[in-house]
């Protein structure tokens, strides 16, 4: 069989919608085969029917390749596209100058932000391509091992000083142990399609630590958006105060421990810890704040760290 030619004609069946039609434009294929060959490349020869940025299930045939075929995807489109090149930390599995990536086999296939305070309606997923790693098949968060979980990611318009503000866009991703947040392909910059370049604030959000927004809007370059948020605590909004932790060799991320995802690390959070820790609880836990997919003493000492020190979110609400 040769999988050597560029031109595919595809037939996709969206999960849900999402953002824009897609139809007659150039996309990218960022694929892992479930069934045979390599259909990773540009195609300018097919069409889509669905929505940008879905991860979906598909069939397809090749000039040079016959017979069905099944691959997983995510649509990208050729036409506006903006990247948000972004750079955090988080602090409960941080240690000496990177994250840890201790829980690959809890993290769920598909982004958690569907409920409160989030009610975030993305469809982001991975594929489920491995059900008991034993059997040595690698699957989606084997493959990227440096995966450390979600993250919701906005861009913002607006006035911090005087919110509301409008979000222009938001998506969820992945933070790696370097600190770079990538797209569900688990390493291309996240994407946020029919997105003109401009300036925008960025608040990137994660399950049980603080959100932060960068402390001024950012104006793209090359229809990049380019943050980092580990390099000092004038990085976040507003700018100065306890807007994130500072965690040694000049590095700073976001405050572990807001385990109901209220801007705060109060009371609530520790009976979260309690209820988990008495309960044995293991897995994909919120009270787990030093992302280790246990609740015990460690996450107590995230808590008491930073409830002392009044940590809460500077963010405002859009």
């Amino acid at each position: 069989m040769q999988f050597l030619h560029k031109h595919l004609v595809v037939s996709i069946a969206m999960i849900s919608a999402m953002a824009m039609p897609v139809s007659a434009q150039s996309f990218v294929l960022q694929s892992s085969v479930i069934g045979s060959g390599a259909v990773n490349g540009t195609s300018t020869n097919f069409t889509a029917l669905g929505t940008i940025g879905q991860s979906a299930i598909g069939t397809g045939t090749s000039t040079n390749f016959k017979g069905s075929w099944g691959f997983w995807y995510t649509v990208g489109a050729g036409g506006t596209v903006l990247l948000a090149d972004i750079n955090v930390f988080l602090e409960g599995p941080y240690a000496a100058g990177s994250m840890s990536a201790n829980i690959p086999d809890v993290i769920p296939t598909s982004q958690p932000f569907t409920g409160a305070p989030w009610n975030y309606g993305g469809s982001e997923s991975v594929p489920v391509t491995d059900t008991s790693p034993a059997n040595g098949t690698p699957d989606f968060f084997d493959t990227n091992n440096t995966i450390v979980d979600w993250v919701l990611v906005q861009l913002r318009t607006g006035d911090p000083g005087s919110p509301p503000m409008s979000v222009e866009a938001e998506r969820a991703g992945f933070v790696k142990s370097d600190g770079s947040i990538v797209d569900i392909d688990g390493s291309s910059a996240l994407a946020f399609s029919g997105l003109a370049a401009g300036s925008y604030y960025v608040v990137v959000d994660h399950r049980n630590h603080l959100r932060a927004m960068s402390a001024s809007s950012i104006a793209s370059a090359s229809s990049t958006v380019t943050h980092d948020f580990t390099t000092g605590i004038a990085q976040a909004y507003p700018g100065s105060g306890n807007t994130q932790k500072s965690l040694g060799g000049g590095h700073f991320g976001l405050f572990a421990a807001d385990g109901n995802a209220d801007d705060n690390v109060t009371a609530p959070d520790f009976n979260l810890y309690i209820a988990g820790t008495t309960a044995g609880a293991t897995g994909y836990q919120a009270a787990d704040y030093n992302l280790d997919s246990d609740v015990t003493a460690p996450d107590f000492n995230r808590y008491i760290a930073n409830t002392t020190a009044g940590a809460t979110s500077h963010v405002p609400d859009p």
